[in-house]
């Protein structure tokens, strides 16, 4: 993300160390150096990304789900997403250049098939076994992105298996704690 609004990231330092004590400015740091918390110094480029990935469907059907966005009532996570586009060629290639936006380093690789397992590969792309993707969370994933791969498969028809490896099981608390610092525990 590009950051809060000057007045907001502002507002929000001040209300968290007012609140909290000054004894969690070493954690506000760990937040900007991570930029999970700072000020906005470009546009936000969020309205795009929102735009190129679908992020957002406003009438979710939560009776019976059509998209991966139920999981989280209306919002689909890039990385599912992006998950999302594995499944075929064409869907791969339209995200190139909105992969572009998003920060970090980007590679493609492609992997060739030793002889001794190439009939798999053939009976998956014929429909006669099931296609596998692994999915990798470097850093940690959240219960709710494993629901929206689950609803992935299924609305796949059951045809792709997703085996999922994470470093790390997170949710908002688990996240935070790696960050927080007390006062008392600071070395030089």
């Amino acid at each position: 993300n590009n950051g809060l609004k000057p007045k907001a990231y502002s507002f929000f330092k001040k209300e968290i160390l007012q609140t909290y004590g000054n004894e969690y400015l070493m954690t506000l740091c760990q937040l900007e150096q991570l930029g999970l918390f700072i000020p906005q110094t470009s546009k936000s480029i969020y309205p795009a990304i929102r735009k190129q990935f679908k992020l957002i469907d406003n009438e979710p059907n939560l009776a019976e789900p059509t998209d991966i966005g139920f999981v989280y009532s209306g919002m689909a996570p890039v990385s599912i997403r992006i998950v999302e586009a594995t499944a075929s060629t064409s869907s791969w290639q339209n995200i190139q250049e909105p992969l572009k936006m998003l920060p970090g380093a980007q590679f493609e690789e492609k992997q060739e098939i030793p002889e001794g397992i190439r009939q798999l590969s053939e009976d998956r792309t014929q429909g006669r076994r099931n296609r596998v993707t692994l999915v990798f969370f470097i850093g940690g994933i959240t219960y709710a992105e494993i629901s929206a791969i689950r609803q992935l498969h299924t609305l796949e028809n059951g045809t792709r298996d997703f085996i999922i490896a994470t470093t790390a099981f997170i949710n908002g608390n688990s996240l935070l704690k790696t960050l927080v610092v007390p006062a008392g525990n600071i070395t030089k």
